[in-house]
């Protein structure tokens, strides 16, 4: 044990560092769950329970939610979890947690691999770069965001991960027999597995998340031209692992073709009917937009619900490395591999209709990291003596001052303004509309319920809070709940009702039974028993 942990101590602590990161308050920050949250841990309950969805479609590949259907596996996980811990804040975004763990571990034997596979010449010893890429990841705010929430995009990326390193583990493997002629029979089955698993790690990617539709195709095609000669001399085993992934994606495509796996297309720039020219140019400014320090450093967001809105997506010791990394950058495969993508994992998000968007485009963050590290390795390179340990050091602390910063902020200011884009308070409303529903902890019982939808999909919350089996919910059990966004005073007329307005309807809170509020201190709801 004490070997282990001598050889790999600097690796645990990361890990440790990375899982509490990522665990402190997981229920409570953000406050509150977003409807795709609630619909995330809802759906995954009722298939774990009753094998339908909310719509009653049995096993679906695409799940129908709020005018678009989300992909089907981040659902099915999240299922597991919620059968075994219960339907709660917590055990929703839990896998989503453990998943991100689970990708810094992978990020550090990939980045490893990378830098193994290009034989690239460094000044830091190479484990200690996929540390350094490690921690850089375990503490990135992009990261961070989209695994302390229920977002497919933090899990995806987790299965992006581990299937490149699966796939440049292959590859490191090939050009090692190659250059020792020892291409053994008995090394087949090896080759077989470690291609074959990258390959699954993809295709579990493109079902969890749509940006991976656009990202994992284009990145193979990049692969294949850049390493090229590795893969052409095993085309066997390309083949057979070609042969397992099309079978195992064999839902995925009759869905894309034939049911509703492409109905996330209306998002993107191309429903917008304009000629070629101006779509194409359309796209080079979202790219743009999305490689601007305004949206990397200083936290430009279209919502709360991507990012703090105060810090970026990035440090900005890892922007500025990053840029450092690009004008060192040497006509070689190794640079080419991490421009491109970056620009591959921007481009979901530069597709799309509503930018920036830091949850389409987080697939680009190993890029950011990997270019981040490559600048400080090479910045290293330029120094020498006495001066290396001050520049290390001071771009050290200074990411250490950032970080701390950030949580600052991420547990602070974060949690009071982000209320109304995580719909703070839904869930406690619920509860209590619950107590009068069923005349529990001394709350008279109301036959009806008046419950207000000025926040956007009430019933999916319902459905959470009561823990609704969905054939039950679609056969009428949710029929005593009348959602409007048209409360006033006149529903106070009404007899043997529970009223839930929301906080900016005109009722006089002096006479509401129970008031929520939101963590900004605002009311969220006004409650009326009558």
């Amino acid at each position: 044990m004490s070997k282990i942990w001598q050889k790999y101590k600097w690796l645990m602590l990361i890990l440790l560092l990375a899982f509490v990161l990522r665990f402190i308050k997981l229920g409570q920050i953000p406050d509150g769950l977003t409807w795709d949250e609630a619909a995330i841990g809802y759906n995954g309950y009722a298939i774990v329970h009753t094998r339908r969805d909310e719509w009653l479609e049995r096993l679906p590949v695409s799940f129908k939610s709020f005018g678009d259907y989300k992909a089907p596996l981040a659902i099915y996980i999240n299922g597991i979890f919620t059968f075994i811990f219960g339907l709660n804040p917590w055990a929703v975004r839990l896998p989503f947690a453990l998943f991100g763990v689970a990708a810094v571990l992978g990020f550090y034997l990939l980045t490893k691999q990378i830098f193994k596979y290009f034989t690239i010449k460094t000044n830091f010893k190479k484990d200690n770069l996929a540390l350094l890429g490690a921690l850089a990841l375990a503490t990135s705010p992009w990261h961070l965001h989209f695994t302390r929430a229920g977002f497919e995009s933090g899990l995806a990326l987790t299965f992006v991960i581990w299937g490149t390193f699966f796939v440049f583990r292959f590859l490191s493997d090939v050009s090692k027999a190659q250059q020792l002629k020892l291409w053994q029979k008995r090394q087949s089955l090896r080759k077989l597995c470690l291609i074959s698993s990258g390959f699954i790690c993809w295709v579990a990617a493109l079902y969890t998340y749509h940006s991976a539709k656009i990202f994992l195709p284009l990145l193979g095609i990049f692969l294949l031209i850049l390493c090229f000669k590795n893969f052409w001399q095993q085309k066997v085993y390309i083949f057979l692992a070609g042969i397992i992934s099309l079978i195992l994606l064999k839902l995925l495509i009759w869905d894309s073709l034939f049911g509703s796996g492409l109905k996330r297309s209306d998002t993107l720039v191309f429903s917008l009917g304009w000629p070629l020219l101006p779509t194409t140019w359309l796209i080079i400014k979202n790219l743009l937009t999305h490689l601007s320090p305004k949206f990397l450093v200083f936290g430009d967001v279209s919502t709360l619900r991507h990012g703090t809105g105060v810090i970026g997506v990035l440090m900005p010791t890892t922007y500025l490395l990053g840029i450092f990394g690009v004008l060192r950058s040497k006509l070689k495969k190794f640079n080419y591999f991490i421009l491109g993508w970056i620009i591959i994992g921007l481009l979901p998000a530069a597709l799309g209709k509503l930018i920036p968007q830091a949850n389409r485009s987080l697939l680009a963050l190993p890029g950011f990291i990997w270019l981040a590290v490559y600048g400080l390795d090479q910045l290293k390179g330029l120094l020498n003596g006495q001066k290396q340990k001050i520049i290390v050091t001071l771009v050290g602390a200074i990411y250490l001052i950032s970080f701390s910063f950030y949580l600052f902020i991420y547990y602070g200011q974060f949690v009071r303004e982000s209320s109304d884009d995580y719909l703070s308070g839904y869930l406690e409303a619920f509860a209590i509309s619950q107590d009068y529903e069923k005349g529990d902890n001394d709350r008279d019982k109301k036959s009806n319920i008046i419950f207000t939808s000025d926040y956007g999909q009430p019933y999916i919350y319902a459905l959470f809070a009561k823990k609704m089996n969905p054939i039950w919910y679609q056969g009428g059990s949710l029929n005593n709940y009348f959602f409007t966004d048209n409360i006033n005073e006149s529903d106070l007329a009404k007899e043997n009702v529970l009223i839930v307005a929301g906080g900016d309807d005109d009722l006089p809170e002096e006479d509401a039974d129970e008031i929520i509020y939101a963590a900004d201190g605002s009311i969220r709801f006004k409650m009326y028993a009558r």
